[in-house]
């Protein structure tokens, strides 16, 4: 679709709703456990989203349904809502990125805002009532972000070079507020304090992805609703994604031999909702849910 282009009413109110409250579950172990075995996939769960390999992939906020973000090796950016009646089966497909995507997330302040950053040297903003993306930092080298402040308006921006720039979208121009240099061995990642936003974390992890195929690198993350626990890809056959305890310790293993064949090098855990997304080298997304 083209910038500027008329969006679903549909989207537009899944995007508006009141998603500030997250729903914290903290369960016990085993009770998270059997909510995990309780998630399915099935053919209509699966979709092909963007063009090319998954980079990028977030859960919308909202809980009423499941609308998912993916960006691609190309610069592609999806969006999809599972059992949808808009677009292709549900998905819009736009390119504001000319090289891959590597890093997507949904405003939490306002949710009709997702930001996505590429290797093309953008940080861009999408408004969804408007279906622009709006430059917010331009800097070569870019490859990663997470929001700085509860309001989502600062962000940490990391690149190649092992420096961290703060950027404020409330200032204009598309430039850093100040940055920093660390270690360019130890930077794949950012990750800030989700409670004390001083505090942030780095890290890198050297891994060989040229197996029979190009692959994204595997990226372990956080369920938001059980945070000790993690989510990540798998190498292994039958193909699975699983699960682990901060410990080390493994919870669960999803599979399915009908609708799950390919490695899921990006995974992501719903907010609120017991969702688990999966996206591969082909472009397509693949859903467990109850």
């Amino acid at each position: 679709m083209e910038q500027g282009s008329k969006l679903p009413s549909q989207l537009l109110e899944l995007c508006s709703e009141d998603s500030t409250t997250e729903r914290k579950m903290d369960l016990k172990l085993k009770e998270y456990c059997s909510a995990l075995k309780n998630m399915r996939i099935t053919e209509d769960t699966v979709a092909k989203v963007v063009k090319e390999r998954v980079f990028s992939a977030a859960f919308h906020p909202c809980a009423s349904s499941l609308l998912m973000a993916t960006g691609d090796m190309g610069g592609h950016l999806g969006l999809w809502k599972l059992g949808g009646d808009w677009g292709d089966g549900g998905v819009l497909l736009f390119r504001p990125h000319t090289r891959p995507v590597s890093c997507l997330a949904f405003s939490r302040a306002q949710p009709t805002h997702l930001l996505s950053l590429s290797y093309d040297g953008s940080l861009r903003c999408m408004d969804v009532e408007k279906a622009v993306f709006d430059e917010v930092f331009i800097e070569d080298d870019l490859r990663t972000f997470d929001f700085l402040s509860h309001d989502c308006s600062t962000l940490l921006v990391g690149n190649w070079n092992g420096e961290v720039a703060i950027v404020d979208r409330r200032t204009p121009g598309n430039s850093h507020e100040s940055l920093h240099s660390l270690d360019p061995k130890t930077l794949r990642c950012v990750s800030v304090h989700p409670l004390q936003k001083q505090y942030f974390a780095v890290a890198e992890s050297r891994h060989n992805m040229r197996t029979n195929r190009w692959l994204s690198k595997l990226s372990a993350v956080w369920d938001p609703k059980q945070e000790d626990c993690f989510v990540v890809g798998s190498l292994s056959n039958p193909r699975r994604v699983e699960v682990f305890h901060e410990s080390g310790r493994p919870l669960h293993s999803f599979k399915d031999d009908e609708n799950l064949k390919t490695v899921q090098s990006v995974t992501a855990f719903h907010p609120t909702r017991n969702a688990l997304l999966g996206g591969n080298s082909s472009g397509r997304l693949h859903v467990y849910t109850d």
